[in-house]
C-alpha cells in the first residue's frame, strides 16, 4: 500500500490528481484535519510512506513501524534552523507567521499559498489544526528517526521552491540523490501529479518484488 500524506496548508486533496494516475495501485490517504474530516488512521500491512512537506515529518513521527520505504516530496526531517541544520528556516520567521496567523489566519493561508505556487483546499480551514501545525514545524526534529529508518528512502524536490529551498533539500538529505523538479515549486503533488506519479511507480515494483 502507498501511505500519502499531505503537509502544512493543505490536505488529502493535494494529492487527487496524482492518485488518478495510480491506478490500480492500492493508496490510503492520512488527513491531518487542517480543513476538518481528521483521518489518521495507519494500514495495518506495511506502506511505502509518501510525505509532502510537513507530511513527511509527520510519518517520521507516527508512522515508521508499518513503513517499509520512505519518499520525502518538498520534505524535511526538520523545518527550523539548529547550530548543526543549516540552512534551514530560521525560527524567527516561524514564530512570525504564528503570531501573524493568530491575528489573521486566512492572510497568512493566502500568502502561503502564494508562495507554494498553487491553491489551497476548498473546504474552509480550522484554525486550531493549523496553529498546532505551524507548533509542529518549529519543535519536530525527525532526525534520529530517519537515521534510524533501514528501509529505502526516495528524495523529491523541486528547484523553485520557496518553501524548501534546493540548498535546505540537499543538507537535509546530505549523502542522498535528489530526483529534482526543474519547474514546480512546492506544491508539487498538485503542480505536476503526472510527473510525481512517474517517480513513485517503480518504487512501488520494487518494493512490491523486495
Amino acid at each position: 500500500m502507498i501511505l500519502l500524506v499531505h503537509g502544512w496548508g493543505y490536505d488529502a486533496t493535494i494529492w487527487d490528481e496524482m492518485a488518478d494516475r495510480l491506478a490500480g495501485l492500492p493508496v490510503r490517504r492520512i488527513d491531518l484535519g487542517f480543513f476538518g474530516q481528521e483521518q489518521l488512521v495507519l494500514p495495518p500491512e506495511p506502506c511505502i510512506g509518501v510525505g509532502h512537506s510537513l507530511g513527511f515529518l509527520w510519518l517520521l513521527r507516527h508512522a515508521l513501524p508499518v513503513c517499509k520505504a520512505l519518499v520525502a516530496v518538498n520534505a524535511f526531517p526538520r523545518f527550523t534552523e539548529t547550530a548543526d541544520f543549516q540552512p534551514a528556516v530560521a525560527p524567527r520567521l516561524l514564530t512570525r507567521m504564528r503570531q501573524q496567523f493568530q491575528r489573521q489566519p486566512a492572510a497568512v493561508l493566502a500568502d502561503f499559498w502564494q508562495r507554494c505556487g498553487a491553491v489551497g483546499p476548498a473546504r474552509s480551514a480550522e484554525t486550531s489544526p493549523l496553529s498546532a501545525g505551524l507548533g509542529w514545524l518549529q519543535d519536530w526534529d525527525g532526525r534520529d528517526r530517519l537515521a534510524g529508518f533501514n528501509g529505502p528512502l526516495t528524495v523529491i524536490a523541486s528547484r523553485l521552491d520557496a518553501i524548501v529551498s534546493p540548498a535546505m533539500t540537499m543538507q537535509a538529505f546530505a549523502g542522498r540523490d535528489v530526483h529534482w523538479h526543474e519547474r514546480a515549486g512546492h506544491a508539487l503533488p498538485q503542480q505536476d501529479p503526472s510527473w510525481l506519479a512517474t517517480q513513485l511507480r517503480p518504487i512501488w515494483d520494487s518494493a512490491s518484488h523486495g
